[in-house]
């Protein structure tokens, strides 16, 4: 079996055809799962499969996701240490 994938938008992933092919015949064959087959002929629920990927590095928005990306990541990297200080400051004020 060979795999084709053809991607539709430079730069992301989750606009493209997989095409499944027998390696003796070149029939195309039917694959299975949200990344088989053509994104046109997808449902609304593999495409936001197929988005998943891109919706987490931000590569849809282009620059302007990327940078909502990165301050969400540190954002959420920053809250164990300021809850440790808070809880720190807490301690400190009760003895």
């Amino acid at each position: 079996c060979y795999r084709v994938s053809v991607v539709h938008e430079k730069g992301s992933y989750y606009k493209q055809d997989n095409l499944f092919f027998d390696q003796h015949t070149l029939e195309e064959l039917k694959g299975s799962g949200p990344y088989a087959g053509r994104y046109k002929d997808g449902s609304f629920a593999d495409k936001m499969i197929r988005s998943a990927l891109d919706l987490h590095e931000g590569i849809i928005l282009g620059w302007f996701g990327k940078l909502i990306m990165l301050f969400a990541a540190l954002t959420s990297a920053s809250l164990p240490i300021t809850g440790f200080m808070m809880w720190r400051r807490k301690a400190k004020l009760k003895s």
